[in-house]
């Protein structure tokens, strides 16, 4: 049987494990550490402060900046979101 996945992975996830999947696409470890920074959560798993939402965004639009080398990014609220923004990148227009 085939694992779902449901949600953001940077609002559900803990910093262990949004590591291991995103070195597993093939990002460089200082990009992930800065992911992971943006999205206040500290490689060993704590969060840094208190995150929000808004901070799992801020994480999320770094991630698709450093995939796609996009600053003009907007902010994704759901992973439907930022699935239809990347696919500009493959679909054309």
């Amino acid at each position: 049987m085939k694992e779902h996945a449901h949600g953001c992975p940077f609002l559900h996830w803990n910093a262990q494990n949004l590591k291991k999947g995103l070195s597993n696409t093939g990002i460089s470890e200082s990009d992930i550490e800065d992911i992971l920074h943006v999205a206040k959560l500290q490689p060993d798993g704590r969060p840094s402060g208190c995150r929000t939402k808004k901070d799992a965004c801020n994480g999320c639009a770094r991630h698709f900046q450093v995939l796609y080398g996009d600053s003009s990014s907007p902010p994704h609220e759901t992973p439907n979101d930022w699935f239809d923004h990347s696919n500009r990148f493959f679909i054309p227009a």
